[in-house]
């Protein structure tokens, strides 16, 4: 072979070099596609379950916006169910369902109800998280409760009572120096209402309020009474507390709803200085706080207890969680904060 042909022949086997290596590179970079794209699939199977307590209630659409937030940025699927109205039974039968869908956790509300207890052990089981929120299930195997310490909060609902009642302790010493020999210089009857008596955080918040004003001789607790979660009942239900007799001059209200039905009550009620005392911010909460028809109100965190249970899910399987109690934060907001400090007229 002349050295022409040599030529030719180094000409061919460098184009053929070339186009082995561009095939490789292309195929180097659909393997790469191909295995971004599976991890994303196996990513995508990492569902997470959600059951409210009711559709459309304002206060579980907040946990859900703070569970879609945290799940979205995880690139986590999230399903929301709930009953059309509050039923319990209805909620262990939508637990029931979701764990058949063998999904990679579940966020459910507590009941403190063996029914309940017994479903959780089934998915720990079959190696599904779930984890309680708003309510804690005491004594099953969820994973970690998140939510407020529902019995902390009717504590401090109870001593924000006192403190604006002007109610004086009975441990406060008297004139002997002797623990619970002081008198009450203020009195007041309290009634409750609570959006159903079957709710453990309810039951809870009820429990923290009778042992806060149990310390108080002047304040007691006359009623309690459920609202259904309406504003609608509640109002009915705190016209009726306040026309019942007694010295009802403090109505509670231990669920989201309640607070503004019970506004509504109270400044019926012209003859009577009636405070009202609420749980939740709620558009309709904070109008009642500007216009001084509700005293103060206690604040929870629904969306931070979303985006933390969705949080603490996504990490199981990777990392052992410990089971725990993460609790989110609560505070008081008073009418006068509400209006800029200024005090009601």
């Amino acid at each position: 072979m002349n050295s022409r042909g040599w030529l030719w022949a180094i000409a061919a086997l460098l184009l053929l070099f070339a186009g082995l290596m561009g095939a490789f590179l292309k195929t180097g970079r659909n393997i790469g596609a191909l295995l971004t794209a599976e991890e994303s699939a196996v990513q995508a199977k990492k569902r997470i379950v959600l059951i409210g307590q009711e559709q459309g209630n304002p206060y579980w659409e907040s946990i859900l916006q703070g569970a879609e937030k945290e799940a979205v940025s995880r690139g986590i699927q999230l399903r929301y169910m709930a009953p059309a109205r509050i039923n319990p039974e209805e909620q262990i039968r939508l637990l029931d369902y979701a764990i058949s869908t063998a999904p990679h956790a579940i966020l459910v509300q507590g009941f403190n109800r063996p029914k309940q207890a017994r479903l959780i052990e089934k998915a720990a089981e079959q190696g599904i998280a779930v984890l309680a929120v708003d309510a804690d299930e005491p004594g099953s195997r969820r994973l970690a409760y998140v939510g407020t310490d529902n019995l902390a909060a009717g504590r401090a609902l109870g001593e924000q009572i006192a403190k604006a009642i002007g109610a004086t302790s009975g441990e406060s010493a008297g004139p002997a120096g002797q623990a619970g020999s002081a008198e009450p210089d203020a009195t007041a009857e309290v009634g409750v209402l609570v959006a159903n008596a079957f709710s453990y955080s309810q039951q809870l918040r009820l429990e923290g309020l009778k042992q806060s004003l149990a310390r108080y001789p002047g304040l007691r607790i006359t009623e309690v009474r459920e609202s259904g979660n309406s504003v609608l009942k509640a109002a009915q239900q705190g016209r009726e507390l306040l026309r019942s007799g007694g010295n009802v001059r403090v109505l509670a209200g231990l669920s989201a709803l309640d607070g503004p039905g019970l506004a509504i009550a109270a400044e019926e009620e012209t003859g009577k200085q009636v405070q009202v005392y609420a749980f939740d911010l709620l558009k309709e909460t904070e109008l009642a706080l500007e216009q001084c028809r509700i005293t103060a109100t206690m604040v929870q965190e629904p969306e931070m207890m979303g985006r933390e249970a969705v949080r603490l899910a996504a990490q199981y399987g990777q990392a052992k969680v410990p089971r725990q109690l993460a609790f989110t934060p609560i505070r008081v907001r008073t009418s006068a904060e509400a209006r800029g400090r200024r005090s009601c007229p």
